[in-house]
């Protein structure tokens, strides 16, 4: 979307405790989340490339989802190319994670704490869609 990456400005925010899964597509673009592993939901290539339940912090796919357990942590989880001349471009983003339930504002100037979360045109062009879904609250 042409966006530059703002530092100030969330993608979005979820809550710790929770099992999010993620669609991602990244358009051939190495994915790297940064704080949670994630565990692919389906075979990858057939399973040759990866399979259902391996478990990641970086995977390039045309496209893919993932699940990831917010357990541990709160504060600002990084996503990012990993090409690092994307990166240092712009092609990054970041999410809240807090146990509070105070949401942040987001980058559309919502509260960002639905349990889905279209963000398909905030992470500059890397990735085109990325859609959260909130699958559990533990």
């Amino acid at each position: 979307n042409g966006v530059q990456f703002n530092p100030d400005i969330p993608l979005t925010t979820v809550q710790k405790g929770n099992l999010y899964e993620f669609y991602v597509k990244a358009q051939g673009h190495s994915f790297h989340q940064h704080v949670n592993p994630f565990q692919l939901t389906e075979d990858i290539g057939n399973g040759y490339l990866a399979q259902a339940g391996d478990f990641f912090d970086t995977f390039a796919s045309e496209e893919f989802t993932y699940r990831t357990l917010i357990a541990d942590y709160t504060g600002h989880a990084m996503l990012h190319c990993h090409i690092l001349p994307h990166e240092d471009t712009g092609m990054m983003g970041f999410y809240i994670i807090t146990d509070d339930g105070i949401c942040v504002e987001t980058v559309e100037g919502d509260s960002g704490c639905s349990s889905i979360f279209n963000i398909q045109y905030y992470v500059s062009v890397l990735f085109i869609v990325m859609t959260i879904f909130l699958v559990n609250n533990y």
